[in-house]
């Protein structure tokens, strides 16, 4: 077993990963190359699930979701009042093509293994998740994480947090548009911002109080299905500012029949790593002077870019709590390091910020077509979008009205306010609905 004098040792350190390192099937893709922690829970993890058909950017999500539901608030990051590293994550992927879910069936199965191995009843008891994972009541979410209590021969009786871990492998099933659903999305929403208390209020139950909430949210989902099923409320109520919406069409990974590399580590071992984690890094994180620096520069440039966005009515509604958002990930860098330090780093940080960064922009579009009937100009944005990524060749009107559903009035309504804008061109064609529709930088 592990000690504070001897933790872990990155698994990479250790047995030779260049068979799956180099195999296009594994690691062939930008996120990994460009962005991916190393020597960490994270990577060893990473180890663990290759031989499983899903992608890079979930297994990621995956992990982290897992290290921030076993560590709860026991972790935090010295800012304001204390920030929490919860998310709210949703997998976004076509049905049966990047398996949404495998990671996470692997990751339960180290979990379990790592809570079994702590002998301590009580904190088993009052710790270890119990995870929601299908359609319920807001009253059964209450029930689920009220504060569990076991008795102890030392200490008497001792009260656990109140921690709801929802783990949804069809989120259409949890979230709906339906009238009903919206008290749901509220308390998840409310829930988000992990109060040290709040109260049940309804009148069968008496008020009854939960304290020191923890809430964490893994949901997959079809691209089809979000937009079903995601209510336009979700975005002006702030539900899904709270949410990193993770989109990916394919995965690079064949694999005929699953399996567990060989020079990956084991259950039992991931499990032993895991608990180290819980044992020995749990307490408040800091800024390192180099990363709160370079947090405050990149703040200033995103406020300024958020209050532009707000003037033109092309507001993205993560944009609110991005900065909330890159900072717990953050803290989960340095969380799951294998080191003592509470420390988060100056690459902790610009890590962070590239992942977030880069995981907003898989979903850019999904995200903006859901939430095109809860901005004023949200289907102007979206046509302006849609001429930009066809130039330099340029979109006929009648691709415009037959591919994506755009009216005659809107498509020559949106034209007059691109042309005062100066951003686009007609191009070449035999007639004026078979031009191509070009976009320009506005001059």
């Amino acid at each position: 077993m592990y000690s504070p004098n001897q933790p872990p040792i990155p698994w990479r350190l250790d047995h030779d990963m260049s068979k799956y390192d180099t195999h296009p099937e594994y690691t062939a893709d930008h996120f990994t190359v460009d962005n991916w922690p190393r020597n960490g829970f994270i990577d060893d993890f990473h180890a663990y699930t290759l031989g499983f058909e899903t992608t890079n950017l979930i297994t990621f999500w995956t992990a982290v979701h897992g290290i921030s539901a076993t560590l709860k608030r026991s972790i935090k990051m010295h800012f304001g009042d204390g920030l929490f590293p919860n998310f709210y994550v949703i997998i976004v992927a076509p049905p049966a093509v990047c398996h949404k879910s495998t990671a996470l069936a692997r990751f339960d199965k180290v979990e379990n293994v790592m809570w079994d191995s702590i002998p301590n009843e009580a904190v088993r008891a009052t710790e270890k998740p119990v995870p929601v994972r299908g359609k319920a009541t807001p009253e059964q979410l209450f029930e689920a994480m009220k504060n569990r209590t076991a008795t102890t021969e030392d200490h008497g009786e001792i009260e656990g947090d109140a921690n709801l871990i929802m783990r949804i492998s069809e989120l259409s099933v949890f979230i709906s548009k339906a009238q009903y659903n919206q008290t749901l999305i509220d308390r998840i929403t409310d829930f988000y911002d992990c109060k040290d208390e709040d109260t049940d209020g309804t009148i069968a139950r008496g008020g009854q109080k939960i304290s020191r909430i923890f809430a964490t949210l893994f949901g997959c989902t079809t691209p089809d299905a979000f937009k079903n099923s995601i209510p336009e409320t979700a975005f002006g109520g702030g539900f899904m500012s709270r949410c990193t919406v993770v989109q990916e069409e394919a995965t690079t990974r064949v694999i005929p029949v699953p399996f567990y590399p060989s020079e990956g580590p084991e259950r039992q071992e991931l499990a032993d790593r895991l608990r180290w984690i819980y044992q020995f890094k749990r307490g408040t994180y800091k800024l390192t002077e180099e990363a709160y620096d370079a947090y405050k520069e990149w703040y200033r440039v995103d406020a300024i870019d958020k209050r532009n966005k707000i003037k033109e009515k092309r507001t993205d509604h993560r944009d609110g709590r991005k900065s909330d958002i890159i900072l717990k990930l953050a803290t989960i860098l340095a969380v799951q390091r294998y080191d003592l330090v509470k420390e988060i780093t100056l690459e902790d940080f610009e890590t962070a910020r590239k992942i977030i960064e880069y995981t907003n922009r898989t979903s850019l579009n999904l995200v903006e077509d859901v939430n095109i009937e809860t901005q004023e100009n949200g289907k102007f944005f979206k046509f302006q979008r849609i001429i930009r990524e066809a130039s330099p060749r340029g979109i006929s009107k009648t691709q415009l009205a037959r591919v994506h559903g755009f009216r005659t009035g809107e498509i020559e309504q949106f034209l007059v306010e691109l042309t005062t804008r100066g951003e686009y061109v007609e191009g070449e064609g035999s007639s004026t609905r078979s031009k191509l529709i070009a976009f320009k930088e506005a001059q």
